[in-house]
């Protein structure tokens, strides 16, 4: 007999949250109905400035202003699809969440975010010291990235799907389930990641390699790449070096 989701009301969620929102939604796998009592809880925050995301306990909060929010559904976001396909509104009375999600938009393909995704792979291009040193940042990197390329390649297919058992399943590859258990790591695991990396070529079609030659030419190149790949790059540097080095590229970057 397996476990009943966790479930976790919606007045319990609002009452947990920082600050004044306009809109609130529930998304991921307590949403869906898939939740064990080991799942987080994904909740999207709609507010008026820009404020950063944060975790309260189990809730893991994605802050988003209005205006970035619909510029996203207008670009065809994938965590729009998401929202839009599985998210439950628990807070919207002024209908700005409904909004963004009416007005979102199918991208006509997929192909040049899946070549950003293949770009992202470069990070993971690092010695096994580093790795050792830095494992938690880049287990995260390399499902973000495999999950990210996954989920575009079914909604290009017209086959959206957000639940990575149900993922695994459409692919017919029970190694993607084993890859995605890096989630949870802070410590390395060089067999796992063995498992991740060859999945990465395989889907994204490309080779795992940093072809500018240093880690920090990397960071530098990932400005001319897209908005997508720059936040992407700057966030993982956030975890791979801490506060002091994401603040100087960062500045670097964006200048």
């Amino acid at each position: 007999m397996s476990p009943a989701p966790y479930s976790i009301s919606t007045g319990a969620i609002l009452e947990t949250l920082h600050g004044p929102h306009k809109a609130v939604m529930l998304f991921g796998s307590i949403a869906r109905g898939t939740s064990t009592n080991g799942s987080d809880v994904d909740v999207l925050e709609v507010v008026s400035d820009p404020r950063p995301s944060y975790k309260e306990g189990r809730l893991n909060v994605s802050v988003y202003c209005y205006s970035a929010l619909m510029r996203l559904a207008l670009e065809g976001s994938l965590f729009v699809l998401h929202l839009k396909l599985e998210g439950k509104i628990l807070y919207d009375p002024d209908g700005f969440l409904e909004n963004c999600l009416t007005s979102y938009r199918q991208p006509e393909d997929y192909s040049s975010f899946l070549a950003d995704l293949a770009f992202l792979t470069g990070f993971l291009d690092i010695s096994s010291s580093v790795y050792a040193q830095r494992a938690g940042a880049v287990n995260r990197m390399a499902v973000f990235i495999l999950r990210s390329a996954l989920f575009a390649i079914l909604a290009q297919q017209g086959r959206p799907c957000f639940e990575m058992r149900d993922v695994a399943d459409s692919f017919q590859d029970p190694a993607i389930l084993h890859a995605y258990s890096l989630k949870q790591m802070t410590d390395p695991d060089p067999a796992l990641l063995a498992v991740a990396r060859p999945l990465l070529e395989r889907y994204l079609r490309c080779k795992i390699h940093n072809r500018f030659g240093s880690y920090e030419a990397l960071l530098l190149n990932s400005s001319r790449r897209s908005e997508f790949v720059r936040s992407v790059a700057l966030h993982f540097l956030k975890r791979f070096s801490g506060e002091e080095e994401y603040g100087f590229f960062k500045h670097r970057i964006n200048g």
